[in-house]
């Protein structure tokens, strides 16, 4: 009988504890995203960044201490569709990744960024509102062919319709060349 009482007595220490670990794994808000971690859903993406010695193990997130330090990053073609988690590569200068399936990005987050190839990807939504994309700002584009853009966000239209169009130069930064706004939502 003591035995019975002694084993009713611990177990709800045992799932306290229980408890208690897996609180510690969960991040903390809904987007992955705590001082800790950074939530990288592609796998082609964290792949990439276990590669680079970035990352050790496929799981969803990476310690944002690893990647925040990062000023480039180069994605092999077909690697990578969705490249949520970039904000956190806060120092990140330059973002090449040709030839992949990427649909959507929104670099406001990256402050430093003014090298951005995004060649052949079918693009539908660009954000490039981070503070380079304005006279001020010195911001290598391109886009190319291949995307679904109507409409990309810019800091300042003037300077996207002067630097980021053809302008009888035969340069394309992007084909076909989209509307500019400071916000196309």
């Amino acid at each position: 009988m003591k035995k019975l009482l002694l084993i009713l007595l611990c177990l709800p220490l045992l799932f306290t504890t229980c408890k208690k670990e897996e609180d510690d794994n969960t991040p903390t808000n809904n987007t992955g995203n705590n001082s800790a971690q950074t939530y990288v859903p592609d796998d082609g993406f964290e792949q990439r960044l276990i590669d680079l010695s970035l990352d050790d193990v496929l799981d969803d997130y990476v310690k944002t201490s690893n990647i925040s330090s990062v000023t480039s990053l180069y994605f092999y073609e077909n690697t990578v569709s969705d490249v949520t988690g970039i904000e956190d590569f806060t120092a990140l200068r330059s973002l090449h990744a040709l030839g992949n399936q990427i649909t959507h990005l929104d670099i406001r987050q990256n402050t430093h960024l003014d090298d951005l190839n995004l060649y052949q990807n079918p693009l539908y939504s660009l954000d490039l509102r981070n503070g380079k994309s304005n006279y001020s700002g010195n911001m290598w584009i391109t886009v190319g062919q291949g995307h679904s853009l109507s409409c990309v966000s810019v800091d300042d239209v003037d300077w996207a319709n002067q630097n980021l169009r053809a302008n009888g130069s035969n340069v394309y930064y992007f084909y076909p060349e989209p509307t500019f706004s400071t916000n196309c939502n």
